[in-house]
């Protein structure tokens, strides 16, 4: 039996493999109170991590272009972005005083904008703590900045991302919220492959820093069996699903059997 939880939000999925082939999926609500120790979300008024996906773009561009950019030139390196929406996302990003508007009509960021560029280091409930963090102009946090659940997407184990710093915690932990993927970690993962009834191969990643379950296609080239160790190459995702999409690439066999663990440990730390 191989039986792993993958976490969302305040959900879990429970995939469980049998000999009998199959694949059993469960939700349960998690405790909203959580235990003792544990950062909660809070939803203090003075928080900015309600940022729109547009605002995030914004910054995003923005930090990457390094000076001041009119609308025209952040339509022009944000192709997800329209006019309307841009001139919206800017002018809130204004009032939350994140931007700053110019006087030649263009937009800059915030001086002491509180923006680090680190990496994430993803536990398996979900949450992550940014580590090897740098900055143009302020001093890095000491402690590694927390980034609770809801605030990674659509980063994953290992991306460098941009965060933005939006509170400290009583015990002095920055805490914050993911900007953008500036660097995707490497996108290929050892893991096991269930077959469903209807037919559909699913891999879940051994590693469980990587909280979801990929769909492939049966490989034409490779045969694969129920419960075999595979590697897969995954596709870039820019939204939290559970299930992403990707293929098999090597087939390992038995998950248990030594040759397949030690590969396991190469890709996992490739």
């Amino acid at each position: 039996m191989y039986t792993r939880k993958l976490t969302e939000h305040n959900e879990s999925i429970k995939f469980q493999a049998t000999g009998k082939q199959k694949i059993i999926m469960t939700r349960k609500r998690k405790n909203k109170t959580g235990r003792k120790g544990h950062f909660q979300r809070r939803n203090s008024k003075k928080q900015t991590t309600a940022l729109t996906r547009e605002e995030k773009y914004i910054i995003s561009t923005m930090y990457q272009a390094n000076q001041p950019l009119s609308i025209k030139q952040i339509l022009k390196e944000s192709l997800a972005l329209t006019a309307d929406l841009s001139r919206d996302a800017l002018s809130t990003l204004v009032e939350k005083q994140i931007i700053t508007k110019l006087r030649n009509k263009k937009f800059a960021l915030e001086k002491r904008l509180p923006l680090f560029k680190g990496e994430l280091d993803l536990n398996p409930q979900g949450f992550g703590f940014i580590h090897s963090m740098q900055s143009r102009n302020l001093p890095v946090p000491v402690r590694d900045p927390y980034i609770s659940k809801y605030d990674i997407s659509p980063a994953q184990h290992g991306d460098t991302v941009l965060i933005l710093i939006t509170r400290t915690s009583k015990n002095g932990r920055a805490e914050g919220t993911v900007i953008s993927v500036l660097k995707r970690n490497n996108l290929q993962l050892g893991g096991i492959v269930f077959i469903n009834k209807g037919g559909e191969y699913l891999v879940l990643p051994e590693d469980p820093r990587y909280p979801f379950a990929v769909q492939v296609a049966p490989p034409e080239a490779m045969e694969v069996n129920h419960n075999d160790g595979v590697l897969i190459e995954i596709e870039e995702s820019q939204t939290p699903d559970r299930l992403r999409s990707g293929r098999i690439v090597e087939v390992l066999g038995d998950p248990d059997s030594v040759q397949c663990q030690i590969r396991f440990v190469i890709t996992k730390h490739n």
